[in-house]
């Protein structure tokens, strides 16, 4: 996934006319970058604004765009608070005990002759069944700090900057245009 739209272009004129020139003259001629970077992003989105415009120059980790992250910020808010509820695991933690001590006494209630093993079976079925409950909310648990970091990462990934510094060329999207897929978002030249 990606978005596209500004252009940098990289370009340094090299020399100088002073001198081969005569006065009031001027030179017929068309100057090419050097370097012509395309950016893009690995988030599909809106883009929500452009900061630069065509003949700017930006320094490098200059922010150039924003994508619209209002609702991955919201999904971020809700992965952090699915990844910090700790409710359900403790609830499963406290099964595990109790089903251990139960099946703790139904073992010496078993070898005593005073349950049966049908009883004993039961209880061992028990414990086996709460450690996979605990072993599946420790997985959810997992999967939700994984979210929440995944979800932090195209928050982060929704400021697309410059990865050097250089010209803006030309920009190919706009803001409210929906950007997509590493399509190119602005082109920037390189200076020498």
């Amino acid at each position: 996934t990606g978005i596209g739209g500004l252009l940098l272009a990289w370009g340094a004129v090299t020399g100088s006319a002073q001198g081969s020139e005569p006065a009031g003259q001027g030179m017929d001629c068309a100057i090419h970058p050097s370097k012509t970077i395309q950016l893009a992003s690995p988030i599909d989105g809106v883009l929500a604004e452009v900061l630069v415009k065509p003949g700017q120059y930006v320094e490098q980790g200059e922010l150039i765009a924003r994508i619209d992250a209002d609702i991955a910020s919201a999904d971020l808010d809700s992965a952090r608070v699915k990844a910090r509820a700790r409710g359900a695991l403790e609830a499963a933690v406290a099964r595990v005990e109790a089903a251990d001590t139960k099946f703790q006494r139904a073992t010496n209630a078993f070898q005593q002759g005073v349950i049966s093993p049908v009883e004993y079976e039961q209880a061992e079925a028990e414990l086996r069944i709460a450690r996979q409950e605990l072993k599946r909310e420790r997985e959810s648990l997992q999967l939700a700090e994984s979210e929440a970091s995944r979800m932090s990462l195209v928050v982060q990934k929704s400021e697309i900057r410059a990865p050097a510094a250089g010209m803006i060329s030309e920009a190919l999207l706009h803001a409210g245009e929906a950007v997509a897929g590493g399509r190119a978002h602005c082109r920037r030249a390189h200076a020498c």
